[in-house]
């Protein structure tokens, strides 16, 4: 239970209880995150059923809204680093990794947030007329990602997070994760 409660503290901004733990059980927690992914599914697909009661835009706004706040925008900000990294590399891996590194964010950055955001928005609209229930699965699976990432994935660097989950996913996680 401790991994699950780190894992919902590292991925969302929802309180939890302080438990103790170790950097053994912040890497492990990885396997929760597709459980943390359906939680925060639940409330999303709650929050566009609800907005979409006025109009089918408010219930994607309101549902985007609530997905950025339960996430804290983690999930933007990495995309704002890669995107800044990307575009300032060059191709030059080094360069790559020191612009990802700064915690300010480019042009590059900016501009795929807001099309990510505007993307999100739309899709949110597109899927208010079939039935908000499929939305609990979108974030369920975009975290059984980082799952296939940390076992198969080269490193970019040693020492961050990656490096720290790197190795924890065992075949069966995503053996289960995948039925």
């Amino acid at each position: 239970m401790k991994r699950l409660i780190v894992a919902f503290g590292f991925l969302t901004r929802v309180p939890m209880p302080q438990v103790a733990a170790d950097a053994e059980d912040f890497a492990s927690a990885i396997r929760w995150y597709p459980v943390v992914g359906a939680c925060i599914g639940v409330v999303v697909a709650a929050a566009g059923w609800v907005g979409a009661l006025v109009d089918p835009w408010t219930g994607a706004l309101a549902a985007l809204v609530i997905w950025v706040a339960i996430t804290g925008a983690l999930h933007l900000d990495g995309l704002a680093d890669l995107a800044d990294g990307l575009g300032a590399a060059h191709g030059n891996r080094d360069r790559l990794l020191t612009v990802m590194a700064d915690p300010h964010i480019g042009s590059f950055g900016v501009v795929m947030t807001t099309l990510q955001l505007i993307a999100k928005l739309v899709l949110l609209h597109a899927v208010s007329s079939q039935g908000w229930a499929v939305v609990i699965l979108v974030p369920m699976l975009a975290r059984i990602g980082p799952l296939c990432w940390a076992r198969w994935v080269p490193l970019l660097r040693e020492g961050g997070l990656g490096g720290m989950v790197a190795g924890k996913i065992r075949v069966h996680d995503l053996v289960f994760w995948g039925a």
